[in-house]
């Protein structure tokens, strides 16, 4: 099984030489191979969302090395890094990050007009993501013309367009109601298991993690618990993992 990403002891610290100097990251290894379904979960403050950004290109570790198809972002160049993003990742956030003036089309091909694609193959492309998650008759509307759970679909399709190694989600469902984050997590479930996407996906909600195949538990800066789902139904999986976050929350409580 090929391997989508390396991350090799990192460490991240804010403040540098300061006296508010403080190391969130603490020496974090991992490994993602093509077709993983990874969930990233812990209490606020755990370093999540600081992990995954040094993953993803968003941040670099302050020590330590990542490994994107078997390249080294960290020594990348800036104008190299953005290239190399658009190329590799797509990237599906909380709040959307859909442009008002731009219609839903113009919005999903973004990534493309970055990275210099032809006008005939973006108008290819963008169609046949749209009609794979059939957002089709969205695609002259504006985001404001759309719900939250239509805008979040066409997140998604944007950080396909690209065809990218890896999904990387903050939190995707953090905006929608329960209907249209089930719709989400079913969508990109299934884009996970028919056509081999690889997704790293930050939650704090237990519910949402059981729709991965292994999730990592990251507690003060390390992962403290590693849970595979190893066959388990979708619900023996939700309780493995709500038994394993009430008994993290009871060692924080009588520690």
């Amino acid at each position: 099984m090929k391997k989508i990403l390396e991350a090799k002891n990192i460490v991240k610290t804010y403040n540098r030489n300061t006296k508010n100097e403080f190391e969130v990251l603490h020496g974090i290894s991992l490994e993602v191979y093509e077709g993983d379904f990874i969930c990233i979960m812990g209490p606020s403050g755990s370093g999540k969302s600081t992990l995954i950004n040094n993953l993803s290109t968003i941040d670099t570790p302050t020590k330590g090395s990542v490994f994107i198809n078997g390249k080294s972002v960290n020594k990348m160049m800036e104008t190299e890094t953005g290239k190399f993003r658009y190329e590799n990742l797509g990237f599906v956030f909380q709040s959307f990050n859909l442009m008002d003036t731009l219609t839903i089309r113009e919005n999903i091909a973004v990534p493309l007009t970055l990275a210099k694609v032809g006008k005939d193959e973006i108008k290819e492309r963008v169609e046949a993501i749209a009609n794979k998650l059939e957002i089709n008759a969205l695609l002259d509307k504006y985001p404001a013309e759309c719900s939250g759970g239509q805008c979040q679909r066409c997140a998604v399709a944007r950080a396909l367009v690209t065809n990218p190694k890896l999904i990387v989600a903050d939190e995707p469902t953090g905006n929608l109601d329960s209907k249209n984050s089930h719709d989400l997590l079913a969508l990109l479930k299934n884009l996970n298991e028919q056509d081999h996407v690889t997704i790293i996906m930050v939650t704090h909600d237990a519910m949402i993690a059981s729709y991965s195949k292994r999730l990592l538990f990251i507690r003060d800066g390390v992962i403290d618990e590693v849970i595979e789902r190893e066959g388990l139904d979708q619900k023996e999986y939700f309780y493995k993992i709500v038994q394993a976050n009430s008994k993290e929350s009871m060692e924080l409580l009588f520690q």
